[in-house]
């Protein structure tokens, strides 16, 4: 995250949703801090990037 003043959280936070994509195997056990364990991030990915296209 950028330290500027005018940095935007919101649309950094998009930016770096593609790039776990490349470094978290898609078959890997993630264990968010609310709701359950899952696998699937490619999949994930996919419903993040579309919900945040219609905001």
């Amino acid at each position: 995250m950028s330290d500027a003043r005018d940095s935007n959280p919101h649309t950094e936070y998009a930016a770096t949703i593609p790039q776990l994509r490349s470094v978290v195997p898609d078959d890997a056990l993630l264990l968010p801090d609310h709701e359950h364990p899952f696998t699937g991030l490619a999949a994930t990915i996919i419903q993040i990037a579309e919900h945040h296209a219609k905001s």
